[in-house]
């Protein structure tokens, strides 16, 4: 019977998701600049009877439905922040921010955020507990998953579960995709400056050739820090850029590379570093140059905890049937800070299917042409309102 409800509840707001997600679409901001869409956000929030918190800083916001009783409080997290990505295309959605584009799916986490939020106040005197919707900045550059927690978003209500998701177009839509375990790397970066002694490129032996010396850093990085672990902890070090010189006569003085390092494996990160700085030093002795190294420690890698997600892939085949959920094999490389809610109670991050090649809906996430079914919504709320009433209604 409640299946049925909430089927009924789905198709009656569909359309206005669609309305919603287009408009979100039209207005994207960038990291802590999401001032208008807080607005938006806080426009459509006082049409309900919601508690919000206080204290929270820049543009995050954090609002819970209480049920009809007392019980355990589930968490829905969204993102909010879109990109400096230049859209192509026509859509009469298109973005009216000139350079910037969710081309990450945030405007579609946020409106299923929101139909969450509706379909559940409309159940919500069937349900014990409490929801708490946070609507967090900054997921694509420095986080603002961190500063939400170390300002008590978890607290007041004690939040007992945290559940989050993402459009995934490696999934066709009408499908999420669930794992246990680890679900997302750290996107750790660095910076190194290769100084060698410039001078003209036909003596080399009065020389030291940053370039070359640079070739070899790249190179020596990933077998270097390999040798030091173990070979069943996938570890990802991806040089970036590589900047030094710009004539064809020159031996420059000085090399710039950054890059990033990827790991599903928070315990080994202090010994990657420490190890890189190794490889570097090691190589740059040999030729006789110096170096600069800073290596940046961002975003925890996200791990699902496994009793909860196997209770929401168990809720996940109740609402869309056994088909309608997908096993994930292997973890994305790709980056969260989901992770820092995920670090202080038992969480679960799913995919969420969004390709649909007969629309033409085909292009990777960041890509400046990237779109989504909008049909996902319907998946997305229905999953996140069956685990949220299954996990509310444990004892």
């Amino acid at each position: 019977m409640m299946d049925q409800r909430v089927d009924e509840l789905i198709e009656k707001y569909f359309d206005g998701w669609v309305a919603m997600r287009r408009q979100l679409h039209r207005m994207p901001e960038l990291s802590f600049e999401e001032v208008g869409t807080r607005a938006f956000i806080e426009d459509f929030l006082k049409d309900y009877d919601l508690v919000h918190q206080e204290g929270l800083t820049g543009t995050a916001l954090a609002a819970t439905l209480k049920g009809g009783g007392p019980g355990k409080t589930v968490a829905l997290r969204t993102d909010m922040d879109a990109l400096p990505i230049s859209e192509e295309g026509d859509k009469p959605y298109k973005s009216l921010n000139p350079g910037v584009m969710h081309a990450c799916g945030h405007d579609a986490h946020m409106t299923m955020a929101l139909g969450t939020l509706m379909v559940l106040n409309d159940l919500k005197e069937d349900f014990k507990g409490q929801v708490k919707f946070l609507f967090q900045p900054a997921e694509e550059s420095e986080g603002g998953a961190e500063p939400m927690v170390r300002e008590g978003v978890l607290e007041n209500p004690r939040v007992d579960y945290v559940l989050g998701g993402h459009v995934w177009p490696e999934l066709p839509v009408g499908t999420v995709g669930i794992k246990t375990g680890a679900v997302m790397a750290s996107p750790d970066i660095f910076d190194i400056v290769i100084r060698g002694k410039g001078g003209h490129v036909g003596k080399p032996y009065l020389t030291v050739d940053p370039v070359m010396v640079g070739a070899q850093v790249v190179t020596g990085l990933p077998a270097g820090v390999a040798r030091v672990l173990n070979p069943f902890e996938p570890v990802v070090i991806g040089v970036t850029a590589f900047n030094a010189g710009d004539a064809y006569n020159v031996t420059p003085a000085v090399c710039r590379l950054k890059g990033t390092v990827r790991t599903y494996q928070n315990e080994i990160r202090d010994v990657i570093k420490d190890k890189m700085a190794a490889v570097i030093r090691g190589i740059c002795d040999t030729y006789g140059a110096d170096f600069e190294f800073t290596y940046h420690k961002r975003f925890p890698p996200t791990i699902n905890d496994e009793e909860l997600t196997l209770k929401v892939m168990a809720s996940a085949r109740e609402a869309l049937g056994p088909g309608g959920v997908v096993p994930v094999k292997y973890p994305s490389m790709s980056a969260e800070d989901f992770s820092y809610f995920a670090m202080e109670r038992p969480g679960t991050y799913l995919y969420i299917g969004t390709r649909n090649e007969a629309k033409g809906i085909i292009h990777e996430l960041h890509h400046p042409a990237f779109d989504l079914d909008e049909e996902l919504f319907k998946v997305g709320v229905k999953v996140y309102v069956t685990a949220i009433l299954d996990l509310l209604e444990e004892a």
